[in-house]
């Protein structure tokens, strides 16, 4: 089962570390942005869930209070007193979403894709815009028109 533990602030990376070093699988999902720095566009890696990092461990054989006490970590996150677990499934979920995520980044707008797959199968585009973390707007020729379509990212390539 997984858990989730909230860190103290900017110190998810350390935290995740503490962890690791104890035996203990994490998982802190990240994402790409780009950011104004110094009066620059630059692409930065942030988590994605600032302050938070998953953790998995059964607390019938490894204690809480060993997570609890890591440097860098505020508290298992829990309601009442009782710690909230989550299921596999669900931070596979997350990984499988943060995967087709990266998978897109890197297209910028006005750049040329190829569609690979689907019924637009070898037809050439124009990328948009991202559509939430599974899709894109791409722009296509259709008929001398260009047609503003959503597709999943998994049709996309350059």
């Amino acid at each position: 089962m997984w858990y989730l533990i909230r860190t103290k602030y900017g110190n998810e990376e350390h935290a995740q570390a503490n962890l690791e070093r104890q035996g203990f699988e994490t998982y802190k999902p990240l994402i790409s942005l780009e950011k104004i720095t110094r009066g620059k566009l630059q692409t930065v890696v942030e988590p994605a869930f600032r302050g938070y990092v998953f953790v998995s461990f059964d607390p019938k054989t490894q204690s809480a209070f060993t997570v609890n006490n890591t440097k860098g970590v505020y508290g298992l996150v829990s309601f009442g007193g009782i710690l909230v677990s989550i299921h596999n499934h669900v931070v596979d979920s997350i990984k499988k979403t943060f995967e087709a995520y990266a998978h897109s980044d890197g297209f910028k707008a006005g750049e040329s894709v190829r569609i690979v797959g689907g019924p637009f199968d070898g037809f050439d585009a124009i990328f948009s815009e991202p559509d939430g973390t599974n899709r894109s707007i791409i722009l296509l020729s259709l008929l001398n028109k260009n047609t503003s379509i959503t597709i999943e990212n998994k049709y996309l390539t350059r």
